[in-house]
């Protein structure tokens, strides 16, 4: 189905809304007209997010432009009944929620930018990381004025840091794209179940009913990406999940993750991310 335009309802006499979470309120594949940043305090499991797909965990801080599709797939074990497994902090603010005016302040100048970069989905570490989380949970119980202050800490650290990296490009952003249609979801369930395999083109092209080179046409157009490109994608992402973790070596993360050499993996690692996995291990666990 296509992507669900959310309301985003403002408590009253509020200026944003941030609010704990749950799996099942945030499965939905959805987008709305505010920014949204989320923060994973547990769970684990797949993120979508325009056309990127990638294992999230645990302490994950994104921030979403607006009208960006998205929706966080839990693991299936997070659902179990009396489970206390997952966990969110979701924040929505409109680009305009402090007034017109204020964007267009001298000491403002950055949050346009900030605005822009949104647009591809941002992921933060380190000690920005840490700086958004304890600002976040303060700002569940917060009022009135207190309300207000944490939100200009909030776009204080993230129009000014450089510890994120990118999820996706600007350009496939469309909200009227059908990127959850039967078809396409038999493809991309295909890909998660079975990432860690040894599958191609034709083992995609058989699960959608198409030829090869029709396969191929419908895939590019919708997601503007080859199927290769994608299955790659979501092999790095895991790969990025699990470093993160710590608790396996590189050379076993490699294999886990469905490559079959350590030199392919550190390439389209590098490819994709932007670093080495030793380099993004070490900004991650340090």
């Amino acid at each position: 189905m296509r992507a669900q335009f959310q309301k985003i309802h403002l408590p009253l006499r509020n200026t944003y809304s941030v609010k704990n979470d749950n799996a099942l309120n945030l499965s939905k594949w959805h987008y709305h007209d505010e920014l949204e940043l989320h923060y994973i305090i547990k769970g684990s499991g797949k993120r979508f997010i325009g056309h990127d797909i990638g294992s999230f965990s645990a302490g994950e801080i994104i921030l979403i432009g607006e009208q960006v599709p998205h929706k966080w797939q839990f693991d299936e074990h997070d659902f179990e009944s009396n489970s206390n497994t997952n966990e969110s902090i979701v924040l929505h603010f409109g680009a305009n929620c402090l007034g017109s005016f204020f964007l267009a302040l001298p000491e403002a100048h950055l949050l346009s930018r900030l605005m822009d970069r949104a647009k591809s989905g941002m992921m933060f570490y380190g000690a920005t990381n840490n700086k958004l989380a304890m600002l976040m949970k303060s700002s569940v119980n917060s009022t009135r004025m207190d309300r207000i202050v944490i939100l200009l800490s909030i776009l204080s650290v993230l129009s000014e840091t450089e510890d994120y990296h990118e999820i996706s490009t600007k350009s496939s952003f469309t909200p009227d794209v059908d990127l959850h249609d039967s078809r396409h979801s038999r493809i991309t369930d295909f890909i998660i179940k079975n990432y860690q395999k040894d599958i191609g083109l034709e083992h995609a092209a058989a699960i959608s009913n198409m030829s090869i080179t029709s396969f191929c046409r419908y895939f590019k157009i919708l997601t503007n990406k080859t199927f290769n490109e994608f299955l790659q994608e979501v092999r790095i992402g895991h790969a990025c999940r699990m470093i993160i973790e710590n608790k396996y070596p590189i050379g076993v993360i490699c294999f886990e993750c469905g490559f079959k050499n350590v030199s392919n993996f550190y390439r389209h690692f590098k490819s994709i991310t932007g670093m080495t996995p030793k380099e993004y291990n070490n900004i991650f666990i340090n």
